[in-house]
């Protein structure tokens, strides 16, 4: 059976282009809502587990669920401090000696531009190269502790997973209880 699709015509500059639509195709969603779907299913699951007078794996669920909550409070403030935007140390020193040069020497540049892109070729700009690399360094280091993050992250929620949704999803694969966890964390 053939899946059905709608074909849209779209017109952008004196052109009409027809594109296919899928009406079934999921939506992406982000690694942070997924984690959210996650961490409010495992919860959900614990409480049930409470409800069924399975104490024991819901205290220890529970545990599991404050660690991996805590990792993903971790987990955001260090994306966002990936995400924030550099400041371009070379181009600021490039941009100085450039007023420098133009105004020491009349004539030799056509504008601050063209003096600017010289002193970024033939200059050293020692100090802003040096700030610019450990500006990535420090990048880099965010980028390995958010590994770390989300590696302890997913070994905490399987865990939870396995304790509170094995008993749901008949299985002891923690893909199929994380699986679980998420479903039931879609419709909180």
């Amino acid at each position: 059976m053939k899946k059905p699709e709608t074909h849209v015509n779209l017109s952008m500059c004196g052109k009409t282009i027809s594109v296919g639509v899928n009406h079934q195709q999921q939506p992406m969603i982000t690694d942070a809502e997924r984690r959210g779907r996650i961490l409010r299913g495992l919860q959900r699951l614990t409480s049930e587990a409470r409800q069924l007078d399975r104490e024991q794996a819901a205290a220890k669920a529970q545990g599991l669920i404050d660690e991996a909550t805590w990792l993903v409070g971790a987990l955001t403030d260090v994306e966002a401090a990936i995400a924030a935007p550099r400041e371009n140390h070379v181009g600021k020193a490039a941009a100085a000696a450039a007023r420098v040069l133009v105004k020491q020497l009349p004539g030799c540049f056509d504008s601050v531009q063209e003096a600017s892109g010289w002193a970024i070729g033939h200059l050293p700009l020692t100090a802003a190269r040096r700030q610019a690399g450990q500006d990535e360094l420090a990048k880099t280091r965010l980028g390995q502790q958010r590994h770390t993050l989300r590696q302890a992250f997913w070994r905490s929620a399987e865990q939870a997973a396995l304790l509170v949704a094995a008993r749901v999803s008949a299985s002891l694969d923690a893909g199929k209880c994380l699986d679980e966890a998420e479903r039931v964390g879609r419709f909180i």
